[in-house]
């Protein structure tokens, strides 16, 4: 059941993204900049987290790693080569650890059960719910003013992105 709870929450969390980059596309397609500027930040705010929060817990987790000897260097220069990469990896594995908890060392499953929870909060506070209010805040605009995407066929990119952040955040509440 927790395999496809995570399962579902990792689909949910892609969903939201991909919705809300389809709905940054039409900000900049119709020159919502403020809008655009805000909502690039939302979707990064998460991943800033999660970075901050391996790299905080690098020398626990990366224990193939001797941090404080110099015969690692290699590896050292590796691990933050591919740096940016690790929060897409880890989210696609959040799913799978619980499956392969005797195969994985105790400190990356503490350390996967740790990211699981920060970033499902960190996506839902720092993501889902300012986009959501910033779907909001479009929704009462345009039914004041006249909105160029609305009107047109790019209506249900405001529309997809505003129900899939409701269910996300519903379902993370």
């Amino acid at each position: 059941m927790n395999t496809l709870n995570a399962f579902f929450n990792l689909a949910l969390y892609f969903a939201d993204i991909y919705t809300d980059v389809i709905l940054l596309i039409d900000f900049i397609k119709y020159d919502w900049i403020y809008c655009s500027v805000w909502s690039v930040c939302f979707l990064v705010m998460p991943y800033v987290v999660a970075m901050g929060g391996i790299f905080i817990t690098r020398k626990n987790t990366a224990t193939f790693i001797k941090w404080d000897d110099k015969k690692d260097k290699k590896k050292r220069i590796m691990f933050y080569c591919f740096f940016p990469l690790y929060p897409f990896v880890f989210d696609l594995v959040m799913p799978f650890y619980r499956l392969m908890n005797k195969c994985l060392p105790d400190a990356l499953m503490n350390f996967m059960a740790q990211y699981e929870a920060t970033r499902t909060l960190s996506e839902t506070v720092l993501e889902s719910l300012p986009q959501f209010f910033l779907q909001i805040y479009m929704v009462l605009w345009c039914q004041e003013n006249t909105c160029d995407f609305v009107e047109e066929e790019d209506a249900s990119a405001l529309l997809q992105a505003f129900t899939v952040s409701v269910v996300s955040i519903t379902y993370r509440f």
